[in-house]
């Protein structure tokens, strides 16, 4: 079987969200104790939060670029990267590594249903095009929660979720990008965020389309078509 490697660390709690993902959809497909072989190398979070706050995404790229390669170098014939704001680096992976990487915006765009979407995530995904252009070029009309809504939801991501605090507020600022995204008129939602499905997703007013789900299962579809 091909190994996947994971890019990880941003935050840890998403890694391990991932990898338990991944396991467990690995098992409902193939059986009890069936699993993928993986590698994870895992960066240090707080150095990539405060490099990328002082807009300095050249380091965060060269440190992603750094851990794909070792991924690589330990025997992975597939990369993920466990965080959709780490793909701002995805160009730079592809062109530094040999193998596959396999982008979550793609996966994503390829299980968002017909119709206008919504799409959620950390104010550097919104507000760059890693992700969106993933999402329009599958035809997607993409829509985004006003400033209000994007900056609550941020800091709710970063000051909780990615820090292991699953709270009332960060629920609620969740709750509040999606019902504005409500009134837009979106007809689903896109979690571009590895932090998001902590949360309660029931509880959102439309259908939310997990980015980590489908990130995971676009990996296992391609080690079944190896």
């Amino acid at each position: 079987m091909h190994t996947i490697g994971l890019v990880g660390g941003m935050s840890w709690h998403s890694s391990a969200l991932y990898y338990r993902r991944l396991n467990a959809l690995a098992e409902r497909r193939w059986g009890p104790g069936v699993t993928p072989r993986s590698v994870l190398v895992t960066l240090p979070f707080a150095d990539l939060q405060e490099a990328g706050g002082r807009g300095n995404w050249d380091l965060v790229t060269d440190q992603i670029v750094s851990a794909a390669r070792d991924c690589v170098a330990s025997g992975a014939d597939l990369i993920l990267l466990t965080a959709f704001t780490a793909h701002v680096a995805a160009p730079a992976v592809a062109a530094a590594i040999s193998v596959p990487l396999l982008h979550a915006g793609d996966a994503l765009a390829a299980a968002v249903p017909h119709g206008p979407v919504g799409l959620l995530g950390t104010a550097a995904t919104l507000e760059a095009d890693h992700v969106r252009e993933r999402l329009l070029a599958r035809g997607h009309v993409v829509l985004t929660p006003g400033a209000v809504f994007r900056t609550a939801l941020d800091q709710a991501i970063q000051r909780d979720l990615a820090q292991g605090r699953i709270t009332p507020g960060a629920q609620a600022a969740l709750a509040a990008a999606a019902a504005d995204l409500v009134s837009q008129g979106a007809a689903s939602l896109a979690l571009a965020c590895t932090e998001l499905p902590l949360l309660a997703l029931d509880q959102l007013p439309l259908p939310a389309i997990d980015g980590v789900e489908a990130h995971v299962a676009a990996a296992l579809n391609a080690l079944e078509t190896a």
